[in-house]
């Protein structure tokens, strides 16, 4: 199923096994990148999955939105910061990470989907 607005806004994609929502990452400190290479990690050890920033959630289903903060509204320029930190941050660097918006009133959120890892 992909990842849509109206999936999660109805419940259609809830947090568990292949989804984690996160209402925010930090990606400008060192501890903040190491805990989203974490969660990336985590979903590259089980398989793949979608790490979805920018959804608060309460018992693991959809609660509201959290704006994703993009510097000038560079949505590329974002999308190229989570590349390189992945391809920076974790060796072998893994095949099939993509980064998509999801478009909602008010701001973006951003689905973070990671396929397989070439070492399973």
């Amino acid at each position: 199923m992909p990842v849509t607005r109206e999936a999660i806004e109805t419940f259609q994609i809830v947090e568990g096994g292949r989804h984690d929502f996160k209402e925010q990452v930090d990606l400008d400190s060192e501890l903040g990148k190491a805990k989203f290479v974490d969660e990336v990690v985590a979903f590259l050890n089980v398989g793949h999955g979608h790490l979805i920033i920018g959804v608060k959630e309460k018992k693991g289903r959809f609660a509201g939105w959290h704006p994703v903060p993009i510097a000038g509204d560079d949505f590329d320029a974002f999308a190229n910061k989570v590349q390189q930190i992945v391809k920076s941050c974790i060796d072998p660097v893994p095949l099939g990470i993509s980064v998509h918006p999801i478009e909602r009133e008010g701001g973006l959120a951003v689905d973070v989907a990671i396929g397989q890892h070439r070492m399973q």
